[in-house]
């Protein structure tokens, strides 16, 4: 009895790394394609529209700092929790910590 209970438990931890590892994986295939997209536009009333893309903000996305913006430091708190995910680790912290930066996005 004491071995089905076991094998019942080692069945539901391995379907539990199974999800997460799934997830990680399509949410770090989503973020590489983001990068291939455009981020966002600037219109001006004398200028054209200006498109910026993902891998461009990526890119500069450091300096954002300059202009009261940390948005952009939630990637590699980002990459951390889904490396330590795929690793095994439930990174509440790391994934707390690009959450809080994220929204500083809404702010722009």
């Amino acid at each position: 009895m004491f071995s089905k209970i076991t094998n019942r438990n080692y069945l539901m931890l391995t379907n539990r790394l199974i999800n997460s590892n799934l997830i990680a994986i399509v949410s770090i295939t989503l973020w590489l394609t983001s990068l291939c997209l455009t981020g966002f536009s600037l219109h001006g009333y004398y200028q054209a529209q200006q498109l910026i893309g993902g891998a461009s903000i990526l890119v500069m996305g450091w300096l954002g700092p300059l202009e009261g913006n940390f948005a952009w430091y939630a990637n590699p708190f980002y990459i951390y929790a889904v490396l330590s995910v795929l690793n095994g680790n439930v990174p509440f912290r790391t994934t707390s910590i690009a959450l809080f930066l994220s929204l500083d996005t809404l702010l722009f």
